[in-house]
């Protein structure tokens, strides 16, 4: 999923003509230059009216699949940073962010949070931090912005107690991510490179195989 090269050009105005029906917790539009403010532009999506464009842009059918996670991995890939591919084989868990970037504990915008969900291990939930909401009974709320919520991309709160972990691209991180990337790189080279020391080494010994044959045949013909 790493290597898709997404083509889909991104329309402001989009958002901009949804902007009139949302909800006051719904117009907590991002300020920042953030992750959630790139995750912002899809705003809207669908999963049955827009499932051939999210299938094009994601890699998997909405419909068929939990795709929080995949809409995550899409905003991270479009932005040229590593998916939580680099950490997890199965990135298209939520739970495959919980070793992704660096956790801290006081949430800011861009930040990625992990939920619980349902009552297996592997079951969760991703999405982009937008802020927090005190509700009247004293209990806190993250509001997301993440895919998959009521089938959709928006904002949706979710009770902090459910959150198992935020996580933070940072400079640490990508520096580690990138280095562990050309090692398997390197990794990789090597093994291409013995492939190839051992293919010509059998083309040689075929070559000689073949000489030795028509030596033979030299002999016994005198």
């Amino acid at each position: 999923m790493k290597y898709i090269i997404l083509t889909l050009t991104l329309l402001p105005l989009m958002a901009c003509s949804l902007v009139e029906n949302f909800t006051e917790e719904e117009r907590m539009v991002p300020l920042k230059t953030t992750l959630t403010h790139k995750a912002y532009y899809y705003y809207g999506l669908n999963e049955e009216r827009d499932r051939e464009l999210i299938k094009s842009i994601m890699g998997v059918d909405p419909v068929t699949t939990e795709w929080c996670a995949a809409f995550v991995n899409m905003v991270l890939l479009e932005q040229r940073l590593p998916t939580s591919e680099f950490v997890s084989d199965n990135y298209l868990l939520a739970r495959s962010f919980l070793e992704y970037g660096e956790e801290v504990t006081e949430p800011e915008q861009g930040d990625i949070v992990v939920f619980k969900r349902g009552n297996t291990e592997w079951q969760g939930h991703v999405g982009f931090y937008v802020s927090t909401t005190t509700l009247s009974n004293g209990a806190k709320v993250y509001n997301i912005l993440g895919g998959n919520q009521d089938n959709t991309v928006n904002v949706k709160a979710y009770p902090v107690s459910r959150a198992l972990s935020i996580r933070r691209v940072t400079d640490a991180f990508l520096i580690d991510t990138s280095i562990r990337h050309i090692e398997a790189e390197k990794a990789a080279a090597e093994v291409i490179d013995k492939n190839i020391e051992v293919v010509v080494m059998e083309k040689k010994i075929e070559l000689v195989e073949k000489e030795i044959e028509l030596i033979e045949e030299v002999i016994e013909e005198k």
